[in-house]
């Protein structure tokens, strides 16, 4: 079981996102805005963070920029039906390069966000199972971090 952080805006898909991370059996938080995400970060772990890319105030590059700060082996999975204003603009590109560790284009199926979880949780566990090399000259040996399920 992870604990995971979803922000999304949009109520009945914020709900729906509840429902289906809940039923495979994770611990949700659930955030409609970023302001509040970005205070539960402050305050919380997190195995997994879930965003919508375009909210009001602060987006979800927000939520990933200060989760890499604060979290930086926190995965984080974005979301983005794309933007009216600016069509050109690929926002999950953006996420990709700023550190998301996938992305998911709505409207999207529940069996590719459960993969996805999968994935972001795997991918987590691996990096920190992976011992870390240590600053030259440092006599001590690695050791690796495991997160719990």
């Amino acid at each position: 079981m992870a604990n995971i952080l979803i922000v999304e805006d949009t109520v009945d898909l914020g709900d729906l996102l509840y429902v289906f991370i809940t039923g495979a059996g994770h611990r949700v938080t659930l955030c409609r805005e970023a302001f509040m995400a970005l205070d539960k970060l402050q305050e919380e772990n997190f195995d997994l963070i879930i965003t919508d890319m375009f909210m009001p105030g602060r987006d979800g590059l927000d939520v990933l920029r200060e989760a890499r700060r604060v979290s930086p082996d926190t995965p984080v999975l974005v979301m983005s039906g794309g933007s009216r204003l600016f069509p050109s603009f690929d926002p999950l590109s953006c996420a990709r390069q700023l550190g998301a560790v996938g992305v998911l284009a709505k409207p999207f199926r529940r069996s590719d966000l459960l993969s996805s979880i999968s994935a972001a949780l795997g991918t987590a566990r691996a990096d920190a199972s992976t011992p870390r090399p240590l600053p030259a000259g440092s006599a001590k040996n690695s050791t690796s971090r495991r997160l719990s399920s």
